[in-house]
Order: C-alpha cells, then structure tokens, then sequence
C-alpha cells in the first residue's frame, strides 16, 4: 500500500504530507529502477522473466 494511500486512510490529508509522499513514492520507484538495471547488467533475469539476458550484444 502506498504512502499516499495510508495517509487518505487515516484522513491525514495535508497537502505537504502528500507531496512528502508522492516524492517518497518516486524516490522507492528510482531505487527499484536502480536494482533492475544492475539485474541485467549481472545477467540475471527480471522478475517474473525466465529469459536471459544475451549479454553478447552489447558492448562492455
């Protein structure tokens, strides 16, 4: 459940206490984005992908 959510649901719903929110909810996004992009540089697949990725057609 997202920051934004839980705020509505306990009727928090101050205009700084949501933008705190949608930037913490940006800054989660830009950390996974961080830990999918070395998964592919590791070789590994992405979750839920049981392809590999051919690390052959790109340069080191």
């Amino acid at each position: 459940m997202s920051s934004t959510t839980l705020l509505a649901r306990s009727g928090f719903l101050g205009t700084a206490a949501l933008s705190a929110a949608a930037v913490q909810a940006n800054l989660n996004a830009l950390v996974r984005i961080a830990e999918l992009f070395q998964e592919v540089l590791k070789g590994r697949t992405l979750g839920g992908d049981d392809r590999q990725v051919d690390q052959g057609s790109y340069a080191a």
